[in-house]
């Protein structure tokens, strides 16, 4: 299979589930990057406030690999060369064409979790058409989100943890690879985004400016259920120690134009003991609820976690500092499946309108709400509905009321 010799056609983005890649593929498309075609674009499938940036064709093609391979997300594989170059050989011509249909603009990002899993196949499928950004988010921070959207206890979670994260680092070797913490990209977005452009800049990959106003609101901390302290890892009941070195091989930051990495531990030994169990059980487990109660007591599925090919919602705030992180705390419990949330704090009024015309411009939904944090006069907000009518996704305009008698209380205004 010939590859080609230019620069990268785009970016693909590592990390085990709820380490933040969602967020981190759409602050790339932000920047310029396209994510697959609209009618691909999964959405809806579990609660997460900012989308998910998938494509639904990439993701079945994954998982019908890892079904071959009689494995799972939940039980991945480990591929030594033999069994990748079989899958190359079989499946190569096929995956490439699979993703070159999701993604027929470049530069194009695209992200799957199960990627990490089945890197050794995808890194020889797409050779240098590819840079790749490793996304890693604390071991326990993932074991909590796990439990909450599908109710993996610690021993798996920490277990898949592991996997993922360790063989997208080997897996990438020798490949454009940056990596960072889920941390580092809430602490400072704008400037993380500025590091990104910069490395691929040098892969030949043009990006747009970063505008803090598009993302300062996306990757609102508040949304972040739990929080923990890289500093605070050390081997127990829970965590092993050659998980401990794991972490933090994983949570220094690098970008390397030919991916070297560190050394790294075995994996644990009872992390390979659950995958082998898993992939012995008979019949096989098809999904969370065969496992063992130890391992998972799956969360009932809500009929609005189904797949859904519908568009996601963007919402667009701005307003002062304070009100608008409100805002976007309540916005973020009650927003539909796959929805999205831009823009950010301005503090004058009459700055708003040009902030909201802005965020619509980078909003990816079919419809669009506009909120402001604050209650202003008349004008500026007439001047705000007029520009931001104008644009062409946007559904409807809405002010987040909040009276002085009642400062605990908020009021979402009808959309008109």
């Amino acid at each position: 299979m010939g590859f080609a010799t230019t620069s990268p056609e785009g970016v693909v983005v590592l990390g085990m589930h709820r380490s933040g890649t969602s967020l981190v593929t759409r602050l790339i498309n932000l920047l310029g990057l396209e994510v697959c075609r609209h009618d691909d674009l999964l959405v809806g499938r579990a609660r997460n406030p900012r989308g998910h940036w998938e494509s639904k064709s990439l993701l079945v093609y994954n998982e019908r690999l890892l079904s071959e391979l009689g494995r799972k997300w939940f039980c991945p594989p480990l591929l030594g060369p033999q069994e990748v170059s079989r899958l190359v050989r079989a499946h190569g011509q096929a995956a490439l064409a699979t993703l070159q249909r999701a993604h027929p603009d470049r530069p194009w990002v695209w992200k799957d979790p199960r990627t990490c899993a089945l890197l050794p196949f995808w890194a020889a499928v797409l050779g240098p058409r590819a840079a790749y950004v490793l996304v890693v988010r604390h071991p326990f921070e993932v074991s909590d989100s796990l439990d909450r959207r599908n109710g993996c206890k610690p021993p798996l979670s920490l277990a898949l943890w592991e996997r993922y994260t360790r063989q997208a680092m080997l897996g990438a070797a020798g490949r454009p690879m940056l990596v960072c913490t889920y941390d580092a990209v809430l602490a400072d977005p704008a400037a993380w985004c500025a590091q990104l452009s910069e490395f691929l800049g040098e892969l030949g990959l043009r990006t747009r400016p970063v505008d803090g106003l598009a993302v300062d609101a996306f990757v609102m901390d508040e949304l972040r259920h739990t929080s923990q302290s890289w500093t605070d890892l050390y081997a127990g009941p829970q965590l092993s120690s050659e998980q401990v070195a794991l972490a933090r091989a994983a949570s220094s930051f690098t970008m390397q134009l030919r991916y070297q990495p560190p050394q790294l531990p075995d994996e644990t030994p009872r992390s390979t003991a659950i995958f082998e169990e898993i992939a012995a059980m008979n019949p096989p487990a098809h999904s969370l609820g065969a496992l063992p109660a130890r391992l998972a007591t799956p969360r009932a599925r809500r009929a609005a976690n189904s797949e859904d090919s519908a568009q996601p919602l963007s919402i667009v705030v701005a307003g002062p500092a304070a009100s608008t992180k409100a805002a976007i705390a309540v916005l973020g419990d009650a927003l539909p499946d796959g929805s999205e949330l831009l823009g950010g704090a301005v503090d004058r009024a009459r700055d708003q309108a040009a902030a909201l015309a802005r965020g619509a411009k980078a909003a990816s939904g079919r419809i669009v709400v506009l909120s402001s944090g604050e209650l202003t006069s008349c004008d500026p907000w007439y001047a705000a509905f007029k520009q931001a009518l104008a644009e062409p996704l946007v559904g409807g305009i809405g002010p987040v009321i909040r009276f002085q008698s009642y400062p605990q209380v908020s009021h979402f205004g009808r959309a008109f």
